[in-house]
């Protein structure tokens, strides 16, 4: 069976910051509003536990209820700004760090960069490197993602994994990345967003 679609590139410092750098940034709103939400339960746990705010008249507790909800929602808020300005310079700066960190690690290893191929079929992609391959259906895929210079894939595998894969624009052979973008988004229903396009400065 023929690839439609052929990616062809050396895994090289910058190829795994981009890819770091899209992976770190599309989860940071996410993880922000999972630690506002479980800080925000055990603060307002806390609060009536020690605090024994109720036991006042009706109006009273519902006054209670809506402050502890309105400054909920106010920590959601702060959280959203700081995901999207210093905790995204945070994570930009990690995983500059991250990449170079992994990049020694593989060339003390390969001894040079990695070459990868990817092969993407009607219903699945290969990923070829370091004389292995993994195969994987579009059908499992629940996110796409993409930054100026890469394309990023979520898979949720059956054992409940979700590995990222992160792909430069620049190694699409003969093609055009839009028809490629495309072609991606018709054949991951699960991707329901289509690609979700991530900025930052590089």
């Amino acid at each position: 069976m023929k690839a439609q679609y052929t990616m062809n590139y050396i895994e090289t410092k910058e190829v795994l910051a981009d890819t770091l750098k899209l992976y770190g940034v599309s989860r940071l709103s996410k993880n922000y509003r999972i630690i506002v939400s479980f800080a925000g339960v055990f603060a307002i746990g806390m609060y009536i536990y020690y605090g024994k705010p109720f036991g006042g008249n009706p109006t009273e507790n519902i006054l209670i209820v809506m402050k502890m909800l309105l400054l909920w929602l106010a920590a959601y808020v702060v959280g959203e700004v700081f995901a999207r300005t210093a905790g995204k310079w945070l994570e930009l700066t990690s995983a500059t760090g991250d990449a170079e960190q992994l990049y020694k690690l593989k060339m003390n290893k390969n001894g040079k960069p990695l070459k990868v191929r990817v092969e993407f079929f009607e219903d699945h992609f290969t990923n070829y490197a370091s004389n292995k391959s993994q195969e994987y259906r579009y059908a499992d895929a629940i996110k796409l993602i993409e930054s100026k210079d890469t394309i990023g894939i979520v898979v949720h595998l059956d054992d409940g994994k979700k590995p990222f894969f992160g792909f430069p624009k620049a190694g699409l052979e003969n093609a055009d990345i839009e028809e490629f973008k495309r072609f991606l988004e018709d054949k991951c229903p699960g991707a329901k967003e289509g690609f979700q396009k991530m900025t930052y400065k590089a």
